[in-house]
């Protein structure tokens, strides 16, 4: 590609076809700035699940940090443009829209509200926007703003708009607030307020423009006035999209692809857009250009930098060792903004949005910092990220939103027992796992004793192993097996799956596992049935049929569930047992099958990890155990990628005469060396700088 724009590849739509009991994604079309403290989005419809590209009717714009419908919304608020009379129900004041005329990119949105005859022209900051309107008709115009609950007013000495947007389902201090000021270019005419909702009207010939520039803030007006000038200032629309494009071509030409189809490069860049999208940099700037931010703890004003917006069960797999690959200039402040919750609260986060939220088993912000530091990223606090991280291993808590609930039944037993807590196996795997991590750091800051300690208490996967019946599988806490057992169950014991997708997450140990399981040939005898069973199941104990258990089954892939993300190393188990082919073939399969631009994804996206797994599957290299300086090598997608890392050092990776019919690598060569093995070190990648794979069938 000539001088690409790469954002001419990305489809913020990819995703957002989805409803409660199918998830296509379960994404938003986000009209953001790369990890932007504040997105816009089109509604069509109520919460959580306020979009859909299906729906004709468009009921406003919505300043948004919706990571997932599950998580829900907070400190947002809804706008929406007006004429005739006022109408303010939400469903009520709807009007037709063309999404087909729309425009709607990451850097900019347009489109036109037919039923009022206005035309919408939004380029987003990072904690801002600036919202030009156009009335094709005379009269009055008007611009509703809406908050679920909080406040509005209108200051007439200054002809502002403000708001205070208290909603949030997350953990918050007392008194939050997402808070908003809005500024326009013409005098208002008449104004008014309906509960949470305000309306200021103008006095407009026909075609008449208005211009409104917004920022947002966790911490007040006066800071929200700083935002406004330091970000929108006396910016156009134009400007401040070209801004954004820079800023996203800038990161999305990290990863340069070649060749393909135009679907696969839709599909790669698509991907790589949502990866960038969260966590959200809810940081602000003071008026001395230095990082503040709201601490989640008590509500005051604090310095340094804030990160949020993560579920770290599913974003730890893919997404920061995609950071560690090629954002490494970018990742150590992110690292921070994670560390600073830990300064605040006293605890890292498993779960966050904004604050502390229920988290899934296990603590695993430990592999990303023990990602960051196997593949030798600098620059952030990793003391202090030890301080909290020893926490988990060593500190019973109570909260299901904080470190890990029932350690001292794995500290006692080597296992938590089946009905004390939610998902027994899968927490005592995601404990051991966790614990290798930590060992790993340990070892780097050379704390020794604690390493040793904690590597050992990574073998307790074995504990919850039946070698009888080849599963993990559930104990009582006397050490006898759990009655009962049925692999095809879901839950109870294993976090979103049954023991055929939650019993393959012993990512420190494969090897350990492979021999559990019998051997190489036993093992792969297993990933066979796995993938030739019929994708039934049991719905147990979740009473229900859940969305994924929908999607597995009608993806027709086995007791493979792509959705459910603790199965996303499970192909290349077959590379680690020594049929890598099978795992070339397969994960060539899934890029196929189950993900696409236009199709979407098979399942939630969960803030960049489903985006993130194809990105590494189309590279052909995959992060297995995080944690681990070792990538296992796959079959690349594109005839050609160039890697850039952000730290001036790129990868080549090449496979001439790639193609749908030669998913197969034959050979590798890296440098002047011929790989032998399923393995390549992330340093030897970059010393080497240049991936040569030999395709065939």
């Amino acid at each position: 590609m000539d001088s690409p724009s790469f954002l001419d590849l990305v489809n913020v739509l990819m995703g957002t076809r989805s409803v409660r009991e199918f998830s296509r994604g379960n994404t938003l079309p986000l009209v953001q700035r790369p990890w932007a403290m504040t997105a816009w989005s089109l509604v069509t419809g109520g919460d959580p699940w306020f979009f859909h590209p299906d729906l004709p009717k468009l009921r406003g714009l919505r300043a948004t940090r919706q990571s997932s419908p599950w998580k829900g919304d907070y400190g947002g608020f809804t706008l929406c443009p007006q004429t005739g009379p006022l109408v303010t129900d939400p469903e009520r004041r709807a009007s037709a829209y063309r999404l087909d005329r729309s425009l709607v990119t990451p850097q900019r949105l347009k489109t036109e509200f037919l039923r009022y005859r206005v035309a919408v022209d939004l380029a987003p900051s990072e904690r801002g926007a600036l919202l030009r309107l156009t009335y094709a008709e005379g009269g009055a115009g008007r611009i509703l703003v809406e908050v679920p609950q909080g406040s509005v007013a209108f200051d007439e000495a200054s002809g502002t708009l403000r708001g205070q947007s208290t909603s949030a389902v997350g953990a918050v201090p007392r008194g939050f607030a997402g808070t908003f000021l809005m500024a326009f270019d013409r005098p208002v005419a008449r104004w008014g307020v309906e509960g949470t909702l305000i309306w200021v009207e103008f006095d407009l010939a026909r075609g008449a423009v208005v211009e409104a520039r917004i920022a947002t803030s966790f911490l007040g007006l006066d800071q929200a006035r700083v935002t406004l000038d330091r970000e929108i200032g006396t910016r156009t629309v134009e400007e401040l999209a070209e801004e954004g494009a820079v800023e996203w071509n800038r990161l999305l030409s990290r990863l340069e692809i070649e060749g393909g189809s135009e679907d696969q490069r839709r599909t790669f860049y698509s991907c790589l857009y949502r990866a960038l999208c969260f966590p959200r940099k809810i940081h602000e700037y003071d008026s001395e250009g230095l990082p503040v931010h709201l601490n989640l703890a008590d509500g005051s004003r604090a310095a340094g930098t804030l990160c949020a917006d993560n579920g770290f069960w599913d974003t730890h797999r893919t997404v920061y060792p995609l950071y560690a690959l090629a954002f490494r200039d970018e990742l150590p402040e992110i690292l921070e903004g994670w560390i600073q919750v830990a300064r605040d609260t006293g605890w890292l986060a498993s779960s966050s949005s904004p604050g502390h939220r229920t988290r899934r088993s296990g603590t695993p912000v430990d592999a990303v910092f023990a990602e960051a530091v196997s593949k030798g990223v600098e620059g952030f606090d990793l003391e202090t990220a030890w301080t909290a991280l020893k926490r988990h291993a060593f500190e019973t808590v109570s909260e299901r939103s904080i470190g890990r609930t029932d350690l001292a039944d794995y500290q006692a037993l080597g296992y938590l027992p089946d009905g004390k807590g939610e998902h027994s196996v899968s927490a005592t795997l995601d404990f051991a796992y966790g614990d290798w991590c930590l060992s790993r750091i340990a070892r780097h800051l050379g704390h020794e004793s604690e390493a040793q300690i904690l590597s050992a208490r990574s073998q307790r996967w074995q504990h919850l192993f039946d070698a009888s019946m080849g599963f993990f599988r559930p104990r009582d806490a006397d050490g006898s097996w759990t009655e009962g057992f049925d692999p095809l169950a879901w839950g109870g014991a294993f976090a979103e799956g049954s023991a055929w997708q939650g019993g393959w997450a012993v990512p420190h140990d494969p090897e350990g596992l492979i021999s559990a399981l019998g051997g190489a040939e036993v093992a792969l005898a297993r990933l066979d049935t796995l993938l030739a069973l019929k994708p039934l199941f049991q719905v147990g104990a979740y009473n229900q049929e859940i969305h994924e258990m929908t999607e597995m089954a009608l993806a027709d892939f086995g007791q493979y569930a792509h959705s459910v993300q603790s199965t996303h190393g499970i192909l290349w188990f077959y590379a680690l047992a020594g049929r890598p082919e099978k795992t070339e073939r397969l994960t060539r399969r899934v890029l196929d099958e189950l993900y696409g631009a236009e199709v979407g994804f098979c399942g939630d996206e969960d803030a960049g990890e489903m985006g993130a797994w194809f990105i590494w599957a189309a590279l052909g290299l995959f992060p297995f155990c995080p944690g681990s300086p070792d990538y296992v090598l796959g079959s690349p997608l594109f005839p050609r990628v160039a890697i850039h890392s952000g730290d001036n050092r790129t990868l080549v990776v090449e496979a001439p005469g790639n193609g749908p019919d030669t998913p197969v690598v034959l050979k590798r060569t890296l440098g002047h060396v011929v790989l032998l093995e399923p393995r390549v070190s992330h340093a030897d990648l970059f010393d080497l700088g240049h991936l040569v794979c030999e395709m065939g069938k």
